[in-house]
This record gives C-alpha cells, structure tokens and sequence, in this order.
C-alpha cells in the first residue's frame, strides 16, 4: 500500500509543481495592486485560484484511470498482488494531496499578502485560516468519489463505456439528492463552524454548518467500495 501511494505520488509531482506554480503567479499578478489597497486586492486572487479548481479535480479524478488504460499501464498496475481496493486508496490518497497542498497555498499566500499591507485592518485570525482550509479541502475532496465511481463502473462492460459512464453519474447524483436530507438529519447533532473575519479592524464571526459535509462523506464511502468491488470485475 505504501509502494502503490508513492507511485502515485510521483507520477503527479508535474500536477503538484505545475499548480504551486500558478497559485504562486496569480498572487505575484495582484501584489501590485495589494500594496495600493490594504491589501485588500490580494483577496481578489482568490478568485483566479479556487471556483474552479473544484471542476479541475473532477476531471483529474477520472483522468487517473482513464490515463491507465489509455496507455496500457494498468495491465501492469492491475497485475501486482495487492487487492483492487489498495489501488483505488492509493490513487484516491494522491489527488487527496494535491487537493490539501492547493488550498494551503491558495489560502496562505492570499492571507499573508492581506495580514502584511492591512496592518490589522482587515484579515482573518490564525485558527479560522486553519479552519478554511480543512472545509475547503475537503469540501473538494468528498467530490472525488463521484466520479471514479461512474468510470470504474462503466469499465465493466465491453461496449457503451462512455454512455454507461455517463448514465450512471446522473443515476448517483440523483440518488445523493434524494439520500442527502436523510444524511444532514442523521448528522445534525455535528456543531457549526465558526470562522473570525477581520473587518476595518473589528472581529466579525460568521459560522457554517458541517452536517452537509459529513453526510457526503458518508455516501463517498459506498461509492469507494462500490469503484473497489467493480475495479475487481474491469475489462482490462
């Protein structure tokens, strides 16, 4: 399992400089501008760097075994003796890096920029930093399931892949939409969240509710052993 994970991580190392990079040029491009306004401008490249980064990891989490079979290394990948399951956690461990490793950076760069020119105007405390940073990640990270799902599924069959794929994706966000008002019930006894903005020097407090997340996090877990149990039956 340890081996599976490095081999995974290594071959997404591009992924990891190439996304640190852009994080990293977003928030040069709006210095200037940061320097000028409190700050407050280094906030705008939040804009450039996280709406889309959750679309980007939707797709990268289906290129992770399309990529496999699309360039005949899953014949080997799939040869080792290690069960299916070890190899859809590897995988799954690997995107869950980059999905953490990006939005550190996207938040902390932003933070520092904003906390440097401010001069305590504007900001947010240490703890809520931490606290975005925990929710947006793994707000992106419970959509990765989704995905890999629909794909292992459809490469059980010999023909149709791309429909079957496709028709099994709507299938499991219709049953999600249907499923999640029974989840956030099951975990409503989970406490909001509470994040402290810095606002023209005074602390605002805003808080969110986690019950959506946790209850996504559980259906994410059908759908991993879902995509392990149908790995095992995949058309190599």
């Amino acid at each position: 399992m340890r081996n599976l994970l490095k081999k995974e991580l290594w071959s997404e190392k591009n992924w990891l400089i190439g996304l640190s990079c852009y994080v990293l040029a977003v928030n040069l491009l709006f210095l200037p501008l940061a320097k000028h306004t409190d700050g407050t401008f280094a906030i705008l490249a939040l804009v450039f760097t996280l709406p889309a980064f959750p679309l980007l990891v939707l797709i990268k989490s289906f290129l992770l075994y399309k990529n496999e079979w699309d360039m005949n290394t899953g014949l080997l990948l799939f040869s080792l003796p290690v069960r299916r399951y070890k190899i859809v956690l590897a995988k799954l461990g690997a995107i869950t890096a980059e999905v953490f490793l990006y939005t550190f950076l996207a938040l902390l760069i932003p933070y520092i920029i904003l906390n440097w020119y401010s001069k305590g105007l504007y900001g947010a405390e240490i703890p809520t930093l931490i606290k975005l940073w925990l929710l947006g990640s793994l707000g992106t990270f419970i959509l990765i399931p989704f995905p890999t799902f629909a794909y292992i599924f459809s490469r059980a069959f010999v023909r149709f892949r791309g429909w079957i794929m496709t028709i099994s994706l709507i299938v499991i966000l219709i049953i999600f939409f249907k499923y999640i008002a029974f989840g956030k019930a099951i975990f409503g006894f989970l406490p909001p969240v509470s994040f402290n903005f810095i606002i023209c020097g005074e602390i605002n407090s805003v808080t969110a509710s986690t019950e959506t997340l946790a209850a996504t996090f559980l259906f994410d877990l059908l759908l991993l052993w879902g995509s392990s149990y149908f790995l095992e039956k995949a058309e190599m």
